[in-house]
């Protein structure tokens, strides 16, 4: 449910990221706009941050990709001392938020 997971990016994401086709706005993370498919730390890089650690990872956001991290974070990208990122997150418990934030996520970047 595309508009249940732009609900849930509005509630979980949105206070550090945007997933609109241009800028990002004033906040602390990277623009999310076309990340299903994109690599790890393009985002980053895209907007002035420091990628390498993402860039070593080797990882493709796809969704099996973004669902995984979505549920168990620190499997998918391991946690660094220091780290206030999202990266850092506890995970989505349930299954429905995670799909219907990736449907949301997916469909931002077609448009």
């Amino acid at each position: 449910n595309v508009t249940r997971g732009q609900a849930i990016f509005k509630k979980h994401c949105k206070q550090c990221h945007t997933a609109q086709p241009l800028g990002r706005g004033t906040t602390r993370g990277p623009n999310l706009y076309g990340i299903v498919g994109s690599t790890a730390g393009s985002a980053i890089k895209t907007w002035g941050g420091q990628s390498n650690r993402m860039e070593g990872l080797e990882l493709v956001w796809s969704v099996p990709a973004l669902l995984s991290w979505l549920e168990y974070p620190k499997e998918v990208v391991p946690w660094v001392y220091g780290d206030r990122s999202c990266m850092s997150s506890k995970g989505m418990e349930r299954i429905e938020d995670r799909v219907d934030l990736v449907s949301f996520l997916k469909s931002a970047g077609e448009s």
